[in-house]
């Protein structure tokens, strides 16, 4: 392993120990490990430096990559600084520290909008978005800067920051000015992706579908968190199922979709995860409609014996099952998992142009476009012999 990739574990290392450390030995007066409003950051946070040092151990310099690096520096600055005021809140370097800890989301906030612009070939898809990124990078900077030199209290003590020699009305334009370019340049950056999706090939566009899920995940995540909060009647349950839901959804989710698209290890699974999904979701509505219908159907055919009725509508639910399950996975199939479907049809095709074929480097290009349709292969090359008379 070289020097480089020393660095880029070593330091991921460092950023998982710090999160690590706020779970095992929390500082005094915050939130304690075992309470679940404080640990799904710590734990979730942890995807982003694993995420990053697999990524750039495998593609070195991959702009994807580097990304994770700076959400993952980011929350080594912001919770290694935390840490280090909790326990030594009047150290000389504490002012210098809190700082540092308020201006360190910026970056990661903005690590995050960057990653619409570089996902997932590691760089911007033309020079128009290169152009749009350096001018969000540089903005973004200089907010960073202007925060730094605002005067004001600091948010985690209180006291006045030491770097504050600008104006006071600076502060009120800081505070608010990065939230607002992070929105104003997600918006760009969303349409790179779609830009990004109308051309893709099908490496691509299977990146793309990883990363378009865990998206949706996360945002399906926080639509039901209030309503599972308030649906568990245990306090201490809904705690605990709340807390695994963020680190899985909220943190995780992204940063794996990444990882499995960087790195393009079963890549294309995800037509499959996809599939299934909105299978068992149709089934499980379907046979929901068939048992609260029976019941209701069974309980007033026979009003003495309500206990037959959910019986007999378990049974027939339990029965539709499978024929059900059939029955939808084969449509579901037809239009998220194309493939199982396509591959007679793209080799015959391919058959009649080989019989036409007449350009070598043409016929290469679909000889690749046919493996890496049927087959799926991670990766896929073609040696062609020259001729040499």
């Amino acid at each position: 392993m070289n020097t480089r990739r020393w660095v880029v574990v070593g330091l991921a290392a460092v950023t998982v120990g710090v999160l690590a450390l706020h779970v095992i030995s929390p500082q005094p007066g915050q939130v304690g490990a075992g309470e679940v409003d404080y640990w799904p950051w710590a734990v979730g946070l942890v995807a982003y430096p694993v995420a990053a040092a697999l990524i750039l151990i495998k593609r070195p310099g991959n702009g994807v990559g580097r990304t994770l690096g700076v959400v993952a520096l980011a929350s080594l600055a912001i919770f290694g600084t935390w840490w280090y005021i909790g326990h030594q809140p009047d150290a000389p370097l504490a002012a210098a520290a809190e700082v540092l800890n308020a201006i360190a989301v910026i970056p990661q906030f903005g690590a995050m909008v960057a990653l619409l612009y570089v996902f997932p070939t590691g760089r911007p898809r033309n020079r128009g978005y290169r152009a749009i990124l350096t001018v969000f990078g540089s903005l973004l900077a200089g907010t960073t800067l202007l925060w730094l030199l605002s005067p004001g209290p600091l948010p985690l003590t209180g006291r006045a920051n030491p770097a504050g020699v600008l104006p006071a009305w600076t502060r009120s334009v800081a505070d608010p000015l990065w939230g607002l370019l992070l929105v104003a340049f997600a918006v760009p950056g969303m349409a790179s992706l779609v830009g990004r999706w109308r051309r893709a090939g099908a490496v691509e566009r299977a990146q793309l579908h990883w990363f378009v899920a865990a998206a949706v995940l996360t945002l399906a995540t926080v639509a039901v968190l209030d309503t599972i909060e308030t649906a568990l009647p245990d306090a201490r349950l809904a705690e605990l199922v709340l807390g695994v839901l963020v680190t899985l959804a909220l943190f995780w989710a992204l940063p794996g979709a990444v990882l499995i698209a960087v790195t393009r290890y079963r890549l294309y699974e995800i037509d499959r995860l996809i599939s299934r999904t909105v299978t068992y979701g149709l089934v499980l509505t379907m046979l929901t409609g068939v048992f609260a219908s029976g019941v209701l159907l069974a309980g007033w055919l026979l009003p003495t014996d309500s206990e037959v009725a959910v019986a007999a509508s378990t049974l027939t639910a339990a029965a539709l099952f499978n024929p059900l399950r059939r029955g939808v996975q084969a449509r579901v199939d037809r239009r998220f998992n194309r493939a199982r479907y396509d591959t007679a049809r793209v080799i015959d095709a391919f058959g009649t142009r080989l019989r036409d074929a007449v350009d070598l480097e043409q016929l290469s290009t679909d000889l690749l476009d046919v493996v890496t349709t049927t087959m799926q292969p991670s990766t896929v090359s073609l040696w062609v012999v020259g001729d040499h008379r």
